[in-house]
């Protein structure tokens, strides 16, 4: 496993996603929350639980936006969890459900959280864990922006099915090296196509 290979892949793609204009990122990443909505509808969270999150405002990373998700008819019954840091130097987080619009105060990273009053999910009760990420493979790879915090969550979190969210670009057809510590997807969701990479058959 090549560090040098692992940043260079994560340079390069961060500097896509920054390059895309405002009207772009919005248009792709309605797309990939279609492409997630359908997949979800067809495989039904047997406890209705999901992890979401939200990008930095403004979105100046070029991350795909999920968000939209809560939105879905479709997913009505479902309830939807966000990451909220607890310690920005050990790199660790939580989840927990927001249900109204007070219940989002601005995190260590300028994005909005639960706040801290809300009760944590339980890892265990999740169905499905919408994961971002810089770079991903056909194989479940993923390279995420380097601090760690969902690989870590993911160990807590074992029995949920790993979603991997970006956009075309992010998925790539070659090799992509991986770290000892890193989670691999059950699932890679995109703008243009949902790739399953794993056997599990349903959530």
């Amino acid at each position: 496993m090549s560090d040098a290979l692992r940043d260079d892949l994560r340079r390069r793609l961060d500097e896509a996603r920054r390059a895309l204009s405002e009207e772009d990122l919005r248009a792709r990443s309605e797309r990939a929350t279609s492409r997630l909505a359908d997949w979800l509808a067809k495989h039904p969270p047997a406890n209705g639980l999901v992890g979401l999150y939200r990008p930095l405002e403004p979105n100046r990373l070029g991350e795909a936006d999920p968000s939209g998700l809560v939105r879905s008819p479709a997913l009505a019954e479902v309830h939807f969890a966000f990451p909220r840091v607890l310690d920005r130097f050990h790199c660790t987080m939580d989840f927990a459900v927001p249900m109204h619009a007070s219940d989002w105060v601005k995190g260590v990273y300028g994005n909005l959280e639960p706040r801290p009053e809300l009760p944590a999910v339980n890892p265990h009760e999740f169905d499905v864990l919408v994961v971002p990420g810089v770079v991903f493979g056909r194989g479940g790879e993923r390279i995420g922006r380097g601090g760690g915090y969902y690989d870590r969550y993911l160990m807590r979190a074992s029995g949920a099915l790993r979603a991997a969210f970006g956009f075309e670009f992010q998925l790539l057809d070659e090799s992509v090296p991986q770290a000892d510590w890193d989670a691999r997807m059950d699932l890679v969701v995109t703008d243009r196509e949902t790739v399953e990479t794993s056997a599990r058959p349903s959530i």
